[in-house]
This record gives structure tokens, sequence and C-alpha cells, in this order.
């Protein structure tokens, strides 16, 4: 299981987008799991420690990091926004925030 705790800066730009209610955190696990299979996301749940409180989000770190042209070696965080969306053609899709945490720096 995976646990962000945001006092320890994990991404840094998490906490910002929770607290504006553009992510949705979820007091159970159980209530994640299942807004986390309707949107096609499975079991794929991460705790989160803020301050005050913790709660669960829809999302998943991924296994592989990434790495930035300049060669930096990055974390990402992959977080549903828990809507669908149209595009121009009329296809609809789900989008996804992605954060990224510097791994290291070559």
């Amino acid at each position: 299981m995976d646990i962000i705790n945001i006092q320890d800066n994990w991404f840094p730009r998490l906490d910002p987008v929770i607290a504006a209610g553009v992510i949705r955190i979820f007091p159970t696990k159980k209530r994640a799991l299942e807004v986390a299979k309707k949107y096609g996301w499975g079991g794929r749940v991460i705790k989160i420690a803020r301050r005050f409180e913790s709660g669960w989000i829809v999302g998943e770190i991924s296994f592989q990091p990434e790495t930035t042209p300049t060669g930096d070696v990055c974390d990402v965080l992959n977080v549903p926004l828990l809507r669908y969306e149209k595009n121009t053609d009329g296809v609809k899709y789900q989008p996804v925030a992605r954060f990224r945490k510097l791994r290291l720096r070559r």
C-alpha cells in the first residue's frame, strides 16, 4: 500500500490541488475503492496523510520512473479527476493529473 505524507513534500503540488477540490479525497478506503471501480481504476487507491487529516485518493504511482529531457529522473503519480469530458471529435475521455517528484539528478 502506498502512503503519501504531504508534510514530507513528497509531491509538492498535490496538497494545493486537493485543497482546491480538484482532486477528491475520501474518508475511507472502501469508498475510494467504490469510486475507483466506477471510473475504471480498479483497486488503485493511495492513502494521503495531510496535516490535520488523512484520507484516500484514486490514483497510482508509476512503477517505472520517468526521465526528463534534461536527464532528471522523476517518480510519477497519476490521479484521475473522476469525471468524463468530450473533446472536439466527440470522443469521451477521462482527464488524469500527473504529479512528478524528483528522484535523481544527473
